[in-house]
């Protein structure tokens, strides 16, 4: 969330907003959230231009406790008219995603800061 200005909500200023929010959180075990990421893009290229529609559908889930996250993202390609399956977690500051295209499942694995 973006504050600008002077804001005030139920008698605070954004700065004591903040301080309240970044306090709540401390308490926050887990917490989970569903995604829907709309993309349009348009690439340009001497003698040729395409554009991309792409929906991105998650579910994910945070265990800030334990440092650990997973996602599930389907993502539909409205050029290629194909759908992709995508999992990814992150454990103990590694990266392990795995997709499924064109019927293989193919993992990889990264070291996260």
């Amino acid at each position: 969330t973006m504050f600008s200005g002077c804001v005030e909500i139920d008698g605070m200023t954004s700065d004591e907003l903040l301080i309240n929010i970044i306090e709540a959180n401390k308490a926050v075990e887990t917490f989970q959230f569903d995604s829907v990421i709309d993309m349009n893009a348009l690439t340009i290229m001497p003698r040729m231009q395409t554009e991309m529609e792409m929906v991105l559908n998650g579910s994910d889930e945070v265990d800030v406790t334990n440092k650990k996250m997973q996602m599930v993202m389907t993502t539909q390609d409205g050029m290629f008219g194909m759908d992709m399956n995508t999992t990814a977690y992150i454990v103990d500051g590694v990266h392990y995603t795995h997709m499924e295209l064109f019927g293989e499942g193919i993992w990889t694995k990264t070291e996260v800061g």
